[in-house]
């Protein structure tokens, strides 16, 4: 099993700032744009797990963390993101790079988003 997170600096960041501050204020819709980065960093992982041999029936697991501090919103509600779909998108998209994987998983605390199913060998 190899098992990755999509986190980066800016996330280590804002961790940081909540340790700090214990509260922080964001204006805009920040949900949606954490999310795109999020994507970019699951093509990114795809990438370079695709590139490494592992041993067969290595099932690959992506962790996301978006949902990891409560968030509240002021004013209209922040549009909804898709998250199954656009995660889903790119592990489709990608798949021809995770022939060496059994299966795929990408997830949260709470669900997991989408799955490349276990490959017949």
């Amino acid at each position: 099993m190899e098992v990755t997170t999509l986190q980066d600096e800016e996330d280590a960041k804002l961790l940081k700032r909540l340790a700090n501050e214990g509260t922080i204020c964001i204006e805009g819709d920040k949900s949606q744009a954490d999310h795109l980065r999020k994507v970019e960093l699951l093509r990114t992982v795809l990438r370079k797990k695709g590139a490494i041999k592992y041993p067969p029936r290595t099932a690959l697991l992506v962790y996301t963390d978006e949902d990891r501090a409560r968030t509240f919103s002021f004013g209209t509600p922040p549009p909804g993101v898709d998250k199954k779909n656009s995660y889903g998108e790119v592990l489709h998209e990608m798949q021809h790079l995770l022939t060496g994987f059994s299966e795929a998983f990408v997830y949260s605390r709470s669900q997991i988003y989408c799955t490349l199913p276990p490959r017949e060998e």
